[in-house]
């Protein structure tokens, strides 16, 4: 599911161009596709495909796994690239209305520029937005109340029964190693 929204996101972003690109339709099957993705009233406009590609980048970073040697440094990870992102997405609004003549690969100037920012602006706001996720996913698994990755006080004495499972170990506790033991006394009782 998760891979399935991540896709959404730049599927969204790659008919959003298509739409908002001044493409003619030159057999059939081209101009099927053009007015089936038109009936959908939120690739109309560019404020709607920013919205719908917004909500699915809000939902992949939800389930977003942290790693675990995760160096969260707010400005490099969060700060730089939403604010790029969203600078580059306000500037796709502008490219998108304006009009200057000239032509970069077939296609009015403004509108490539449009794309360019459409598909930087994009992928950096949900860089910075995943980097919000996977900082709070890892530290949602710390316990702030065990700052030295403490266990708690084990059995230390050996129980002897007949059908008695007893497994060695040690353990952690009031910064000490100590010997202890795990005590299954009933193994028959779980089966």
């Amino acid at each position: 599911m998760y891979n399935y929204f991540r896709s959404c996101i730049y599927i969204f972003l790659i008919i959003e161009i298509v739409m908002n690109l001044p493409i003619t339709a030159d057999n059939r099957v081209t101009q099927f596709i053009l007015d089936l993705l038109g009936r959908f009233k939120v690739f109309n406009s560019v404020a709607g495909c920013k919205v719908a590609e917004l909500v699915c980048i809000c939902v992949v970073c939800i389930g977003t796994k942290a790693k675990k040697a995760l160096k969260f440094n707010l400005k490099t990870m969060v700060v730089y690239p939403v604010l790029a992102g969203l600078t580059l997405v306000g500037l796709c609004f502008i490219f998108h209305h304006g009009t200057w003549g000239m032509s970069m690969f077939g296609f009015p100037a403004s509108r490539v520029l449009y794309a360019f920012c459409s598909v930087v602006g994009t992928m950096l706001v949900h860089q910075g937005l995943d980097g919000i996720a996977k900082y709070y996913n890892h530290k949602v698994g710390e316990d702030r109340f065990n700052f030295e990755n403490e266990s708690f006080e084990q059995s230390r004495q050996e129980v002897n029964t007949p059908y008695s499972v007893n497994i060695p170990m040690i353990f952690y506790w009031k910064k000490r190693m100590h010997n202890g033991y795990i005590n299954i006394i009933n193994p028959f009782r779980g089966t």
